[in-house]
């Protein structure tokens, strides 16, 4: 019974996700994940993937050692379906790496709210890269539809940045 909810759950959670641009033969509208282990709660509106762990949408893929799942309940839930609805946030940790938006971001952990799409970094240090374009921090928060950034120190050191002007710069 477990296993078939956990089944239904990855299902849904695949089948509800925003659509991305698709860039391979796996349809854009779907969440495809793998993990060495799955761990679900569906009357908590959860799954967590854990060992090895890679999401992939469309261009976006998460790498991490472990991926926690949360998900809003379903207008279903109220008719006696399975509670299981949209995804509402992602909580990712332990060598995280996310690819997206032509950037790649590196951290210790993520958290990501899909209706705000905001996406939190944290670490030692935590890094977003852009071509050769680098900013490290503590702690950076992305605001994807405002195309804003903040960086927060780390506990000991400073937040940098690396701009390639290509003769442009300061000079």
């Amino acid at each position: 019974m477990l296993a078939a909810a956990a089944c239904l759950l990855v299902f849904a959670m695949m089948t509800a996700a925003p659509a991305f641009a698709d860039d391979g033969d796996k349809p854009a509208d779907r969440v495809y994940i793998t993990a060495e282990h799955l761990t679900a709660d569906t009357a908590g509106r959860w799954a967590e993937f854990s060992g090895k762990v890679c999401a992939e949408q469309g261009t976006t893929v998460i790498t991490a050692q472990r991926l926690k799942v949360f998900y809003a309940p379903s207008a279903a839930a109220a008719e006696g379906a399975p509670n299981i609805g949209r995804i509402q946030r992602l909580e990712a940790s332990g060598e995280v790496v996310i690819r997206f938006d032509q950037r790649v971001a590196e951290a210790d952990e993520a958290r990501y709210a899909v209706a705000d799409r905001v996406l939190v970094l944290v670490g030692a240090p935590a890094r977003v890269t852009e071509g050769e374009n680098t900013v490290t921090g503590g702690r950076i928060i992305m605001d994807r539809d405002e195309n804003r950034i903040s960086v927060e120190k780390p506990e000991s050191g400073s937040v940098e940045a690396v701009f390639y002007t290509r003769d442009q710069g300061l000079q």
